[in-house]
């Protein structure tokens, strides 16, 4: 079973005429382990041209073995949840099952969203309708903390990419994800059997009940690109564990469709394309890339084969 057309609009939605929303609007953030990452992205949630009196931000912190602290008092209501269940899909559903908003939105504790992200999320929303998933544009930087590297190099050719998710894959990403709380009841809760890929899991369950996947240009978050060679190594092992849950938990969504759609990053070939057309690196640089590429997708074999005898999935 490949992805519905028919349910993914491919047109980026219009922003000319801004609908001014007074609906209520609940933003709900997991965070593990990242006070640095949470208060960016809280800064961020500061700078909104949505009005402030019309959102609130659910934070949940998943257990982390930090203390939650925030940086500084914001304009809008914040509230901090805690979550035992390991995982950021249950972390996620807490912030569903005790948020007010009539529309939920999603961003995850390392994004920084853009002034005008709320306010072109819910005109987006209200445009394409109730039966309707808003995933906005996710764009990769480079910390200014860190210096460039071959992983961060990788990282920005090889990252997530929406449109392509939503289009090709038919799933959006909860780093910038925009639904209806009626919608979201309709759905159901987060798969919390996963700690990778529950958001494919969810966005395959609503287009099964007929919900469109509408890709919005306009609303923008910036994530930053992972810069060692570990960080992706650990990304990679939790995808890798996220599709090996998918194709054993028995979920609503046909075995075909997590075959299918869920694809494991870019393929070697499409990363090595990707390279060969730019002319910001030279050769040398580009090999070396592309060689940081093998021993992800190296990575990714060996986690399949420790989840096949008995391992357990890496949370991170």
């Amino acid at each position: 079973m490949l992805v519905n057309k028919k349910l993914i609009r491919k047109n980026v939605i219009s922003l000319s005429s801004s609908v001014h929303s007074r609906e209520h609007v609940s933003v709900i953030v997991p965070v593990f382990n990242d006070n640095v990452g949470l208060n960016a992205t809280l800064e961020a949630l500061d700078r909104q041209t949505f009005p402030c009196e019309n959102f609130e931000v659910i934070v949940v912190d998943n257990n982390s073995e930090v203390r939650v602290e925030v940086s500084q008092v914001f304009r809008f209501r914040l509230r901090i949840l805690h979550e035992r269940k390991p995982g950021s899909y249950a972390a996620r559903n807490k912030g569903i099952a005790c948020c007010s908003g009539s529309i939920l939105v999603f961003t995850d504790a390392d994004c920084e969203p853009a002034p005008d992200w709320l306010e072109n999320g819910v005109s987006c929303l209200q445009k394409a309708g109730e039966q309707s998933l808003v995933g906005g544009r996710v764009e990769l930087f480079l910390p200014s903390s860190c210096s460039s590297s071959f992983a961060s190099v990788y990282s920005m050719y090889a990252g997530f990419n929406q449109q392509s998710n939503i289009e090709n894959k038919g799933y959006i990403a909860t780093a910038n994800l925009f639904c209806f709380r009626s919608t979201a009841e309709k759905v159901g809760m987060f798969e919390t059997r996963l700690l990778s890929g529950g958001d494919s899991e969810w966005s395959w369950r609503a287009a099964k009940l007929g919900c469109a996947l509408v890709y919005a240009e306009g609303v923008l978050v910036r994530h930053p690109c992972r810069t060692t060679l570990n960080s992706l190594v650990i990304q990679a092992r939790r995808v890798a564990g996220g599709r090996a849950q998918l194709a054993l938990i028995g979920t609503n969504v046909d075995r075909s469709v997590v075959a299918t759609n869920h694809v494991i990053g870019p393929s070697l070939f499409s990363i090595l394309q990707s390279l060969y057309e730019t002319k910001e690196l030279s050769v040398a640089h580009k090999f070396q890339v592309l060689v940081v590429g093998a021993l992800v997708k190296l990575a990714t074999v060996r986690e399949k084969l420790l989840l096949k005898l008995g391992g357990r999935a890496e949370r991170r």
